[in-house]
Parts: C-alpha cells; sequence; structure tokens
C-alpha cells in the first residue's frame, strides 16, 4: 500500500527484524490450550457453560480492544504531526504499524455487540460488565494520562523551558486525552443504560421478585384454601375444626420464605448462588 516492501527474512527467521510468526504461534498455543482446559472444566458442570462461554467472549474482546482503540490513537497522533509538524517525521512505517493495529484489533466491535446480545439472553451480566468496566478504566486512565502530558508540554514551552521535541510530546498527549475521552463517552453511557453504575440492577431484581413474591403467596393461599373446602365438604368439620385448619394454612404459608427473602440474603452474600436456585425451585413447586 506504502510502496515499501520488507525482505522475507525480516519477518520470519533467527534474529529477524518483524518476526511476527513465533509470538503469533506463541499466542495461538497459550490461547487455545486455556480454551481447552476451561471448555473441559464447563463440560463436567453443565451450568457453567454459558458463564465460561461469556468470560471467554469477555477478555478477548477486550483485547482486540485495546489493540483496536492504541491504533485509532497512533493515526490521531499521526494526523496531528503531519498536520502541525514537529522535529520527528512520519514515515510511511508508522502509517503502517496504526493501520495495523485498527485492522487486527477490528474484531473487538463485533465480538462486544455478540457479548451483549448473549449475554441478555442468559440473563447473566457479569462478563459484560467486568469488559465495560476495564475499557472505561482504560479510557479514564489515557484521558488522564494524555491530559496531564498535554498540559505540561503545553506549559513548559508558555514558560520559556520547552521539553526537547515538546510538539510531539503534546501531540501524544492530545491523541490519547482525545481517545480517552471518546472511550470513556461510550462506556459511561453504557454502563448508565445497562444499570451497572448505582442500584438500577438491584432495583429491577427486587421489583421482579416483589411481583413473583405476591404471585406465589396468592397461589399459596389459593391453594391453602382450596385444600380446606375440599376437606369441609368430605369430611363436614365443626366450625372449631374450620378454624384449625384455617390457622394451619395460615402459617404455613407465613412460614414459607419469599423470593425477595432469598434474593436479599443472596445480594448480603448469606447464601450461596446454588443454594438460592435451589431454595427458588423448591418455593415453585
Amino acid at each position: 500500500i506504502f510502496k515499501d516492501t520488507l525482505p522475507a527474512n525480516s519477518i520470519s527467521g533467527p534474529f529477524a527484524e518483524y518476526d511476527v510468526v513465533s509470538p503469533l504461534s506463541l499466542g495461538i498455543f497459550v490461547a487455545a490450550t486455556y480454551v481447552f482446559w476451561l471448555r473441559n472444566a464447563a463440560a463436567k458442570q453443565s451450568e457453567q457453560r454459558v458463564s465460561v462461554f461469556l468470560t471467554e467472549l469477555s477478555v478477548a474482546a477486550a483485547l482486540f480492544g485495546v489493540t483496536f482503540w492504541s491504533g485509532c490513537g497512533l493515526i490521531l497522533l499521526y494526523i496531528l504531526e503531519h498536520t502541525f509538524p514537529s522535529t520527528t517525521p512520519v514515515t510511511s512505517e508508522n502509517w503502517a504499524t496504526s493501520i495495523a493495529f485498527v485492522i487486527a484489533g477490528v474484531a473487538y466491535i463485533p465480538l462486544g455487540l455478540l457479548l451483549r446480545l448473549r449475554s441478555t439472553q442468559a440473563a447473566f451480566l457479569a462478563p459484560l460488565r467486568g469488559f465495560t468496566f476495564v475499557l472505561l478504566g482504560g479510557g479514564i486512565l489515557a484521558a488522564a494520562i494524555g491530559g496531564a502530558t498535554a498540559l505540561y508540554a503545553y506549559g513548559t514551552a508558555a514558560l520559556g523551558s520547552p521539553l526537547d521535541n515538546w510538539l510531539n510530546v503534546a501531540h501524544t498527549g492530545i491523541a490519547a486525552l482525545t481517545i480517552g475521552v471518546l472511550i470513556v463517552g461510550i462506556y459511561l453511557w453504557t454502563s448508565i443504560r445497562e444499570g451497572f453504575l448505582g442500584s438500577r440492577v438491584k432495583q429491577q431484581a427486587t421489583e421482579v421478585t416483589s411481583s413473583t413474591t405476591a404471585t406465589k403467596e396468592e397461589e399459596i393461599h389459593s391453594a391453602a384454601l382450596a385444600t380446606i373446602d375440599a376437606d369441609t365438604t368430605a369430611n363436614s368439620p365443626t366450625q372449631e375444626a374450620r378454624v384449625t385448619q384455617m390457622r394451619q394454612a395460615a402459617t404455613a404459608v407465613s412460614g414459607a420464605p419469599s423470593v425477595e427473602k432469598i434474593v436479599d440474603e443472596l445480594l448480603a452474600g448469606k447464601i450461596s448462588r446454588d443454594e438460592a436456585v435451589s431454595r427458588i425451585e423448591r418455593l415453585v413447586r
């Protein structure tokens, strides 16, 4: 593309200047090994398959995202260097490197969309939350460091004691600041929309469990009353016996654990996830 060719021995071989075969092969081998181990462990516990898949997807999307946004930052830096030249010239190798980073990391976009879709379908948002917070934290870090670098470069230049090649340093800070602000804007909005920041998730869970609890309690009351009516019709008990039956039914209903109470204990860490699922299943039955 840039009319600059490289000899084959600079790409692969001993002491190659741009060796890509060795790190690529090592990365594929390590990734395949750990994916195999995780899948093997998940196969023994079928309920963990979805969580393992979503976790793998979130890790891959985060790594590709770092590569993609790094390439975007380099492209922005070289655009600034081309528009406002410093003492560091921009070569075709620089452009090729930045574009290569973007192309290598562009898979993060479909992976991120797939992660969001599968997480919503499975109602398991922990990997998506982790992916969002990783990029949000990276964006905050890039914006903070980039802004401080740019301010320092321009400040020292304005005070008459500029850094060596201060314009290139300032351009680097501006590029990092811009990309960081863009990432923070995207994933802060995502966090707010998905309810990752604040108590929206807990409120939604409480609302759902409250309605579910009310429905289940109504069903239990109806079943208890139906049982009492059936017994009354069959045996024609006395008034005292009917009162005793109603008290026993009310005691059974009040003693049954509610879904809301189970969820509260789970959020408080008093019980495990499996125990909570088991209690809810027993309650539904």
